[in-house]
């Protein structure tokens, strides 16, 4: 039964949320001190909740359409031998390929490489939101309701890139140099990290006023049109790749499922409850700035699924966002429950359209699996 296919991630979004509400009692509010044992609690809490998370996510074994890409990547590269030349000639990324390199002078098995790769991922993560987020709980909550915890476990090396990228906005303000510093990292492990880093620190002082909403209005209009209008004839005369493109991005636009549809309408949903929400700080300005971003690249991602993929990187500011504008409303609890109810149903419609997670298993070592061998 689909129920209980989707019970485990169900799961580990209520122990989230829970160790996320015992940080948030625990831990320092403004104007008010802790004693020390409430502050030693809250941080033990926190680190098992991404102990948590890091496990259920590094553990799965045959979970996700890229599993069987690492596994083929694995018997490709050879520890014993130059790495240089491996990292170059691998169609991978070279800070990806440097980690398959490590994790397999260890262990052959590729559960080495999703365990590290889930700690490169949810541990960033989650250090910004509890930095970013006053209602942390909330946010862990919509970390994984929102599918930025359920996607790197199909797109991994993706999924690294976007969660340091995502930790390197505290540095926007600030020590800018450490933004470009950790984006540069993250850019060794997807190369799309750079352009979304690039666009994140030109939007990053913008208004989301209406000069604003119409650009991004214009330019998801015009990817569209490009790409759905009968351009072709303007193109016969060209290379055929560019029909060859053509052809495929409007296949997909047919082929076009409940998954794709169901984040388009949420992020619109999201997009007008938060921008009709009154606020004078630049912290939240930029966040509604950055996740409206994301409209261009889903908008023409129904024909381009890797242009989709650009939204990722700025679709984070939402776990920030929505929190702090339903805690804002009243009555807060009937806000905070429609935002549950409405992740609560793109996480299931995202489950059963995306990333293959279903159903979920988990590997269990033993003694005669590579893991063990050379130790």
């Amino acid at each position: 039964m689909i129920w209980v296919s989707v019970l485990p991630y169900t799961l580990v979004a209520i122990g989230a949320a829970a160790l996320g509400a015992v940080v948030d009692y625990l831990r320092p509010m403004e104007g008010r001190t802790s004693p020390k044992w409430h502050r030693i609690i809250a941080e033990v809490a926190f680190w098992v909740m991404v102990a948590g998370l890091v496990a259920f996510s590094g553990f799965r074994h045959d979970t996700g359409t890229d599993f069987p890409l690492y596994e083929t990547l694995l018997e490709q590269l050879d520890p014993t031998q130059a790495w240089w030349p491996q990292m170059v000639a691998s169609p991978q990324d070279p800070g990806f390929t440097l980690l398959s390199l490590i994790c397999l002078s260890i262990s052959s098995d590729v559960q080495l490489v999703m365990i590290v790769s889930a700690v490169l991922t949810v541990t960033p993560m989650c250090l910004a939101l509890r930095y970013s987020s006053k209602t942390l709980w909330f946010s862990m909550l919509l970390y994984v309701l929102l599918a930025g915890y359920l996607f790197p476990m199909n797109l991994v090396r993706q999924g690294i890139a976007v969660a340091l990228n995502f930790y390197a906005w505290r540095y926007l303000d600030s020590h800018r140099e450490r933004f470009l510093l950790i984006n540069a990292v993250a850019s060794l492990f997807h190369l799309s990290a750079l352009v979304a880093a690039a666009l994140q620190y030109v939007l990053r002082n913008i208004r989301p006023g209406r000069m604003f909403y119409t650009t991004v209005a214009v330019i998801a209009a015009a990817g569209i049109a490009i790409l759905a209008l009968p351009v072709d004839s303007l193109l016969a005369g060209n290379d055929s790749r560019y029909l060859e493109y053509l052809e495929t991005a409007r296949k997909n636009a047919l082929d076009i499922g409940v998954g794709t549809i169901a984040t388009i309408v949420f992020r619109l949903g999201t997009l007008v409850y938060t921008g009709s929400a009154r606020s004078n700080t630049g912290e939240h300005r930029r966040f509604q700035v950055f996740a409206t971003a994301t409209l261009p690249f889903l908008c023409v991602g129904v024909f381009v699924s890797a242009v989709a993929r650009m939204e990722l990187y700025f679709a984070s500011a939402l776990l920030i966002l929505l929190p702090r504008v339903a805690v804002s409303r009243q009555p807060r609890m009937l806000h905070i429950t429609g935002i549950v109810m409405a992740a609560s149903v793109y996480f299931v419609a995202t489950l059963l359209s995306f990333y293959d997670l279903l159903p979920y298993q988990i590997w269990v070592p033993s003694p005669t699996d590579p893991w063990f061998a050379g130790w």
